[in-house]
C-alpha cells in the first residue's frame, strides 16, 4: 500500500463509522468479519 494514500470521505457519512472502517482496512482486518459480524457466515460460503 502506498504511504501517501488519501481517502475522501463523503460529507454525510458518520465519521466514527468511517474512521473505524478505515482503521480496520489499514490494520489488515478481514472485511468479511466486520460486515457479517453477528451473523452466521461459514468459511465454505466465502
Amino acid at each position: 500500500m502506498e504511504g501517501n494514500m488519501h481517502i475522501r470521505c463523503p460529507k454525510d457519512v458518520d465519521m466514527n463509522l468511517f474512521t473505524r472502517l478505515f482503521s480496520s482496512l489499514v490494520t489488515g482486518d478481514d472485511l468479511d468479519d466486520l460486515i457479517f459480524n453477528g451473523e452466521e457466515w461459514h468459511k465454505s460460503e466465502r
